[in-house]
């Protein structure tokens, strides 16, 4: 490697001193060394005497440089210096080397000093120094020249400052060198070699306009997909009548898709654009996908418990029979009720139909692999028959799974059989349903709810008595007793303008309800329905398991009988009391024609009779309101709930739950039902089970002494697997069985409001994808829209994603 050195000697003239020496290396390459332009590196001032590198010229050695070969000599002998100049200059890296120094070194120019200033950087874009050499390069010409470039600029750097001058002086060199064709070829390359650095070469300009390109699509897919989960989750419609672009409502996806338009540049580029995948069966394709993202979440769920309850009903929807599938497991003692979807069961419903269906859906989501420990269902003969029912047909596939007839239909049905044979309640819950049809039209509505608003009262919420709806007879009491005052009010109010045709029923309602068989009836339902309710919320509970459930049916059976005496009574006669006070309703007997007491005939009363004549005694008299209503309102009552709850709830269907329950309390020897069913499923080992209960028992108790966390939480706490494992696989089961199908009629809630009357035409895919967006929303929230779109772009698209 070879450098160029420019010494500069006083007494020598430019003539003498022009002689070029050619100097051949061992890379064929040539360079010139004049000796005129020879110049030290760096002077004696500057350099660093123990650097073995650096060397110095002072005048000493003058003598050594002054003819050509001595030259030559010199600079073979101090070759290394090169890769020191070399270092000092830019590259394509860094850019033109333009450092900033406090003060240039000055060079004699006659009887001027002058130096390099860096002002010249702001005109020069292209100018770089060299501090070594304290010269100026042209940086595009030095990289980009060929062998042809001015070596003034390329090679042995310009030092002249007299002559640099500014891009404005007539003789300055920069200028003349920046003129020439060859620098602004070269400058022109550095440009584009500038520019490349930025948007890179053709290829990678292609390649990066394409990755903006799809980029840009996956960002339009994603809002999309985004739009779309928010409609499905919150249940609302995505069409509209007519959607053409002159339509003032093109249905709520399309004009969500508008109004990001108004917030999204980029959005609204593409989705006004030829393809905007927007249509309905791009919009049935996403949502099965998303859908379909929902369910695998789930069956993922389901193979990681390893076992799993079903629970199905039916309800009709635009006259199509809809079965709601739903499935109930445990996982790390956390019990799920998920949602699968709606089965259009229309062609038939016998019980080989449903069957069929359901086992069907299951293979579909590949889990009819998966032991079935339980299925609930409500009490239909087609569900729950023990020959022919869906229970039995079942069990041939999975005969583990055993029937739990759903624990709240059968409380509902306790509470529907009390209103039709209890006489008094039947009169009560007929009244309700009176007044909700009376102030149903808007114009008593807004009468009643000035009333309440005057009295400062809150608004009465009546609603249809319905068989099926479990809690509004509850309800419907608790806002008839509320609103008691306002409604008086309002119904004499129209009974005195005498405005309509419905004075009438007015009249009569303002008569029944200002009643005391009413008004005792009503407290006395208010109460019973209020303990049958703590049941009821706790039955339709995901989180309840069949043991507790079961501890809760017979103390609210216990709860019932403890109340029917005339202490409880006593207690509720005395709110009835107050009630009646306030609102000045007398509490009498109830006004009808008591029967004739019978006597003796006077002939027979000297005789001694050895029959019965049919004569009453005084003590059978009732002569007080209160025992009258209790004997003939409150007593019934109770009874029929005892009666009722006693035969719905017997010990042989409570058996299973029962065993359950003492399962759980970490007892085998009182009741193995539960263990004996499904040891041979689950492969416990009796022996293990038994020493594992021992232990774990101990170490229960011992906690629970220092511990105030609930039963389930303790026991999460003390059962692993690694250390109980038959404890383990044996609680989950019980976790897992359902007590009732209350998921099953959350859905039909859900389907109601997916699937209104205006949307009644929709295809069955799209509307079970839909439901099970908006049922399953903890899982559909989780929803990552990339791998939606992953799964979208497997198909071969128009749009490049």
């Amino acid at each position: 490697m070879f450098g160029i050195f420019n010494i500069k000697k006083s007494k020598t003239s430019e003539d003498d001193t022009q002689k070029n020496i050619s100097i051949n290396t061992t890379s064929s390459s040539q360079q010139v060394i004049t000796k005129s332009n020879l110049n030290v590196l760096i002077n004696a001032n500057d350099s660093d005497p123990d650097d073995p590198n650096s060397f110095n010229i002072s005048q000493n050695n003058t003598d050594e440089l002054n003819d050509t070969s001595n030259i030559l000599n010199y600079y073979l002998k101090h070759s290394d210096t090169q890769a020191n100049i070399v270092k000092d200059l830019g590259d394509l890296s860094t850019g033109p080397a333009q450092p900033i120094l406090p003060a240039y070194p000055m060079t004699v120019f006659g009887r001027q000093n002058r130096s390099f200033n860096a002002k010249y950087y702001n005109e020069f874009k292209w100018i770089e120094y060299s501090i070594e050499r304290n010269a100026v390069f042209c940086f595009c010409c030095r990289i980009f020249g060929c062998s042809s470039t001015d070596h003034v600029f390329t090679k042995s750097g310009f030092t002249n400052w007299i002559r640099l001058g500014t891009k404005f002086s007539k003789h300055s060199k920069l200028n003349a060198h920046a003129a020439t064709q060859t620098h602004l070829i070269n400058l022109a390359k550095m440009d584009g070699h500038n520019s490349s650095k930025i948007t890179g070469n053709i290829l990678c300009q292609v390649s990066n306009a394409h990755k903006d390109f799809v980029l840009k699509n996956r960002s339009y897919l994603k809002t999309l997909i985004d739009i779309l989960l928010y409609l499905g989750r919150q249940g609302i419609a995505f069409r509209g009548n007519i959607e053409n672009k002159d339509s003032l409502n093109r249905g709520n996806y399309l004009e969500a898709c508008k109004l990001m338009c108004e917030h999204n540049p980029q959005f609204k580029q593409v989705f006004n654009g030829e393809i905007n995948y927007t249509s309905p069966l791009l919009q049935n394709e996403l949502i099965g996908i998303c859908a379909e993202n929902v369910r695998s979440m789930i069956v993922t769920e389901v193979k990681n418990a390893g076992s799993f309850s079903v629970m199905c009903d039916e309800a009709r929807c635009h006259k199509q029979e809809q079965m709601s599938l739903c499935i109930r497991y445990a996982n790390k003692f956390e019990v799920f009720e998920r949602f699968l979807g709606f089965i259009n069961v229309s062609e038939s419903q016998n019980a080989v139909s449903l069957v069929t269906a359901m086992l069907l859906y299951l293979k579909v989501l590949k889990i009819d692999d998966i032991p079935i420990i339980a299925q609930s269902y409500d009490g239909a003969n087609v569900m729950s028959g023990s020959k022919k029912g869906v229970q039995t047909l079942l069990r041939e596939h999975y005969p583990d799974a055993i029937y739990i007839h759903c624990m709240a239909h059968r409380l509902n049905l306790v509470v529907i059989d009390m209103c039709k044979h209890v006489k008094y309640s039947k009169t009560v819950f007929n009244t309700l349903e009176a007044i909700y049809v009376h102030f149903s039209t808007p114009k008593k509505n807004k009468k009643l709810q000035d009333v309440q608003k005057k009295l400062k009262m809150n608004k009465l919420t009546l609603s249809a008595i319905s068989d099926t709806r479990w809690v509004c007879r509850h309800k419907n009491c608790k806002a008839v007793i509320e609103s008691f005052s306002s409604i008086v009010e309002v119904l004499e109010h129209e009974v005195e303008e005498d405005n309509d045709g419905d004075v009438s029923r007015a009249i009569g309602i303002l008569a029944t309800i200002q009643k005391t068989e009413f008004v005792v009836n009503l407290h006395v339902m208010h109460f019973a329905l209020g303990i049958i309710n703590v049941l009821s919320n706790k039955l339709q509970n995901k989180m309840e398991t069949l043991g507790h459930a079961a501890s809760t049916i017979v103390g609210v059976i216990g709860t019932f009988e403890e109340n029917r005496n005339s202490e409880c009574f006593s207690d509720l006669w005395q709110l009835i009391e107050e009630f009646s006070d306030k609102q000045n309703i007398k509490l009498e007997l109830p006004n009808k024609n008591l029967k004739r007491k019978r006597k003796e005939p006077d002939l027979l009363r000297d005789y001694c009779l050895s029959t019965t004549t049919g004569a009453e005694d005084n003590l059978n008299l009732i002569e007080t309101a209160k025992d009258y209503w209790m004997s003939h309102a409150y007593f019934p009552v109770i009874d029929a709930i005892i009666n009722d709850m006693k035969t719905r709830f017997s010990v042989e269907s409570l058996k299973m739950a029962k065993s359950i329950d003492t399962f759980l309390d970490l007892q085998y020897d009182k009741d193995s039902y539960f263990v004996n069913h499904y040891k041979i499923l689950l492969k416990i080992e009796e022996d293990d089970l038994k020493c594992e209960l021992k232990v774990a028992k101990k170490v229960y108790e011992n906690q629970k002494v220092n511990n105030s966390k609930k039963h389930n939480e303790q026991l999460k706490s003390v059962i692993s697997y690694d250390t109980y494992p038959n404890i383990y696989k044996l609680m989950h089961v019980a976790l897992a069985i359902p007590i009732s199908s209350a998921t099953c009629e959350r859905s039909f809630s859900s389907m109601r409001r997916i699937n209104t009357y205006l949307r009644s035409n929709m295809e069955q895919d799209r509307f079970t994808d839909l439901s099970i967006i908006n049922i399953e929303r903890e899982l559909s929230n989780q929803i990552d829209n990339e791998q939606i779109l992953n799964k979208f772009s497997e198909k071969e698209r128009r749009m490049q994603l």
